[in-house]
């Protein structure tokens, strides 16, 4: 389900990444930030597979219960932390208006 869900969210980053990429190097200058197509699905697909390494899918069971999963639960949950990070660092960035 885990693994179902971050597909899901990996489609719809690939809908979005180079017009964000786009915009927030037009705010900054900095021409570096921009990505081409091939960049963008890339840096998805090194995550993706990252979370396919895994193993098997996780369930919210597996969470619950903190089952033994060879390792996946404790990679995920350090994924999960970054990405909660990267989050935060994002809500600063001006939105478009």
């Amino acid at each position: 389900m885990l693994f179902a869900a971050w597909a899901l969210h990996d489609a719809e980053e690939a809908l979005t990444f180079l017009a964000t990429t786009d915009y927030i190097a037009d705010l900054t200058g900095i021409d570096a930030v921009r990505m081409s197509t091939k960049q963008s699905v890339a840096a998805i697909g090194v995550v993706g597979a990252g979370l396919a390494a895994l193993g098997r899918p996780l369930t919210a069971g597996d969470w619950a219960r903190g089952a033994p999963t060879m390792g996946a639960v404790a990679v995920a949950a350090h994924v999960l932390v970054r990405i909660d990070w990267s989050s935060l660092l994002r809500s600063r960035i001006p939105s478009r208006r």
